[in-house]
């Protein structure tokens, strides 16, 4: 089920590769980027290789089928971001997270690789729902979902802890894409 890349006129998502973490870390260790995270920004950059390495490189070689992108931009290869796929299997569904360095957004990078991501993985029978939690602050995030097809199901309350905003699990919207 994993493919080699996808490109598109303005990205490629493909596996990680050498020198990704130098590009990636100013993603990772952001304070902003890391708000919605539940994990803390970076503070060395060991932390994204191993990141990368769990995420976006040995999921790549094992049984299963989780695996991650790394989003680069098509004109000189440079990381950018990441979507993540969560497969779970026996309920032919995945859960996906994604996320861009700030210099890169409002330019529509984001909603372009989910896209491009969500489109790939329904596009495989044995997938028929992709889904995502947001926490309700989270408004960029809302925006780059709705222009990628997905639509917002509900609520689920205390369900996210995010480090950078306390210890107390936050009330997010789920939103999912179905084929």
């Amino acid at each position: 089920m994993k493919p080699k890349k996808l490109i598109s006129k303005r990205l490629i998502l493909r596996r990680t590769r050498e020198g990704d973490a130098d590009f990636l870390f100013h993603y990772t260790s952001d304070i902003e980027c890391s708000k919605f995270l539940t994990r803390a920004p970076h503070t060395h950059i060991d932390q994204t290789k191993n990141f990368l390495d769990k995420w976006c490189d040995r999921p790549w070689e094992e049984e299963g089928d989780n695996f991650s992108w790394v989003v680069s931009l098509a004109s000189n290869d440079e990381a950018i971001g990441i979507l993540i796929a969560n497969i779970e299997g026996s309920q032919a569904q995945a859960q996906v997270h994604f996320g861009i360095r700030k210099e890169f957004w409002h330019k529509g990078y984001c909603s372009e690789f989910v896209k491009i991501g969500s489109d790939w993985l329904l596009s495989h029978e044995k997938l028929q729902r992709i889904w995502t939690v947001c926490d309700f602050e989270n408004i960029g995030s809302f925006k780059v979902l709705e222009k990628s097809g997905f639509m917002k199901e509900g609520v689920l309350k205390e369900w996210l802890v995010l480090p950078a905003l306390g210890q107390s699990p936050r009330d997010c919207y789920i939103y999912s894409r179905e084929k």
